[in-house]
């Protein structure tokens, strides 16, 4: 059987094409599956950074064309022969870019979704794994002090997570409405960056932001002997900062630890996202919490649009391939 599809290609800063493929059923290795997407869900940080022509934070991926997104759930329409984890008519989700189909190894999904589970769900579940893994970097657990700077849909996720662990939670922003969203996902403390936060008082600082005034920021909120989890870039697309990002009053002074939650082994993320599924079937997780709503996938660019003009009233969006 021939499958046809398409996927998102970025030729050049906002322009963006869907390129066709084709795929074969007769050509599927032993160890190989191929799947439908149903949806995919936009990284607002990662995609429109690379959109909007910032460079690729790694030397070795091509800044065009590019392919964009990693949030992808689809159902199973052809299994190799060796495959035994995955069936056809199965849901998964994937890393895969936002694209209609794709063929990939079995051992490359990260989960089977149950059908109890609606895929909006799920859709957005590898946002939370990126917020869980700065957790678990940060060794958060029940009364652990917790500020989160930064409260896009990573930094959202990392609240609402925090808060299932007991966690004494800050949110810190520059935003009242997404302060006021944080406080609804379990922060217990809002501050607007710009009116004065208090220093040195919490064991673990996360921040998800790319900016150096909030990196400064965060070696300040840490107390003596904290640990500051990275998940943002700092300094992406800035001019080299007017303070030193490593002054000794920080580290030296206060001890600080700095631990980066980045790229995870394919056996973590799968860990990691089972156990978020089970918060999801559990019914203490709602990932569609950050979803502000649904596009058709050929409106991606409109998708994006919404996300860089409606400032804090869109979280992300999910992009629907049926």
């Amino acid at each position: 059987m021939e499958y046809k599809g398409t996927f998102v290609n970025l030729v050049a800063p906002q322009k963006i094409e869907f390129t066709e493929m084709e795929l074969y059923e007769k050509d599927i290795g032993s160890n190989e599956i191929i799947a439908k997407t149903i949806l995919s869900a936009i990284s607002p940080g990662t995609e429109l950074a690379a959109y909007m022509g910032q460079p690729p934070l790694r030397p070795s991926i091509q800044q065009y064309p590019r392919l964009l997104g990693y949030c992808n759930v689809a159902r199973v329409v052809a299994v190799g022969r060796a495959v035994k984890d995955c069936r056809i008519g199965d849901r998964v989700l994937t890393c895969q870019s936002h694209r209609s189909m794709f063929k990939i190894y079995a051992k490359e999904v990260i989960l089977k979704i149950p059908e109890a589970i609606d895929s909006a769900e799920i859709a957005a579940l590898y946002l939370y794994h990126l917020g869980y893994k700065s957790l678990e970097c940060g060794e958060v657990a029940s009364g652990t002090t917790v500020a989160v700077i930064g409260l896009g849909p990573i930094g959202l996720g990392i609240v609402r997570l925090a808060n299932i662990r007991g966690a004494a939670v800050t949110a810190v922003s520059g935003d009242e409405k997404r302060l006021r969203r944080a406080s609804e996902m379990g922060a217990q403390t809002m501050h607007l960056k710009h009116a004065g936060v208090p220093v040195g008082q919490c064991d673990v600082v996360i921040t998800t932001s790319n900016s150096w005034d909030d990196w400064l920021l965060a070696l300040r909120l840490a107390g003596k002997g904290g640990t500051v989890v990275v998940v943002g870039f700092p300094g992406r697309g800035m001019p080299l900062p007017q303070f030193n990002p490593l002054d000794p009053q920080f580290f030296y002074d206060k001890q600080l630890t700095i631990k980066a939650a980045g790229n995870a082994p394919d056996e973590e993320v799968q860990r990691n996202c089972a156990h978020l599924l089970d918060l999801v079937s559990s019914r203490k997780l709602h990932p569609s919490e950050l979803i502000s709503g649904q596009f058709p996938a050929s409106d991606i660019a409109v998708a994006y649009k919404k996300l860089r003009t409606q400032g804090s009233d869109a979280i992300t969006f999910l992009l629907n391939w049926s």
